[in-house]
């Protein structure tokens, strides 16, 4: 037996799984372009300037956004927020599980539907949520609607501050598209991580496995396209206007978004023409 076997059986499960991540990671990068690898490093700086804690809100959240692809780990997520802020403020939030599908449209013909927003609706409930707490929306088929069918929910209940717990992939592109269909509302985030592999551990280290690798590629990718296209997702620089609105009072956190803001725009700004061009290979990865 090899000294490398040797110290691999001497391993615990966590990190032999961590080395198989790490030579899983290093086979993939070898595949990849360098713009790849560029929307990669976006999607990391774009996660920063996407993550903002409920904590720097001024007023009692009105809302807690739950789309469904956090699943069951953003459902429990969920009530812990709701029973905390039940406790500090006079308003008590409500809960909005929001997704028809709860997996992408380009797999649910394939897989069939994943976790839904009615399933979701259900585990609040069944966790100690009343009733009347839970708003579904079970209309929502992508991000853009349930930016439009949260937001209407909202409007109508004249909510301004919410906070939504997101899937970490997806988190930069879900508040970029938020932000850009309900531009007055204050949007913070909490960030959950999904063991998509169902291998006992959460993929809180993403890009460990080439298919999160590839998904952040996708989601940046989109961001490009979609804010191009006016539909869907503000870009980078839209998201770091709203943080100015959000945080003037905050400038300290603001500064640390600033400069996050000046490392990840360059880089936007240097392959968006060259993303936008080849868009269709890189958000079907």
């Amino acid at each position: 037996m090899t000294k490398s076997k040797k110290r691999e059986n001497n391993l615990s499960p966590k990190d032999f799984l961590r080395t198989v991540k790490s030579q899983a990671l290093k086979l993939y990068q070898k595949r990849v372009s360098s713009l790849e690898k560029s929307l990669v490093n976006q999607h990391f700086e774009l996660l920063k300037l996407s993550t903002v804690p409920r904590e720097l809100t001024e007023g009692d959240i009105g809302a807690i956004i739950v789309p469904t692809g956090g699943g069951p780990v953003a459902v429990h997520e969920a009530v812990g927020i709701w029973k905390k802020l039940s406790k500090r403020q006079t308003l008590k939030p409500i809960i909005i599980p929001s997704g028809k599908i709860g997996v992408s449209k380009l797999v649910v013909d394939r897989i069939g539907p994943g976790v839904t927003a009615r399933v979701m609706a259900e585990q609040l409930v069944e966790y100690g949520i009343p009733r009347d707490a839970v708003i579904l929306d079970d209309k929502s088929t992508d991000t853009y609607e349930v930016a439009q069918n949260t937001g209407r929910i909202l409007k109508e209940r004249r909510i301004k501050n919410v906070v939504a717990v997101v899937e970490t992939v997806h988190t930069p592109r879900f508040l970029a598209t938020f932000i850009k269909e309900n531009p007055e509302v204050w949007l913070f985030t909490l960030s959950v991580s999904v063991d998509k592999y169902h291998m006992g551990t959460i993929t809180d280290d993403v890009a460990g496995f080439p298919y999160d690798y590839a998904t952040r590629v996708s989601e940046v990718a989109s961001m490009h396209f979609y804010s191009e296209k006016g539909i869907g997702p503000t870009d980078v620089h839209g998201v770091m206007k709203y943080l100015e609105g959000l945080l003037h009072g905050h400038p300290d956190r603001l500064n640390y978004y600033r400069k996050i803001y000046e490392k990840v725009s360059s880089e936007w700004d240097a392959t968006h023409s060259v993303v936008l061009s080849r868009a269709s290979r890189l958000r079907h990865r």
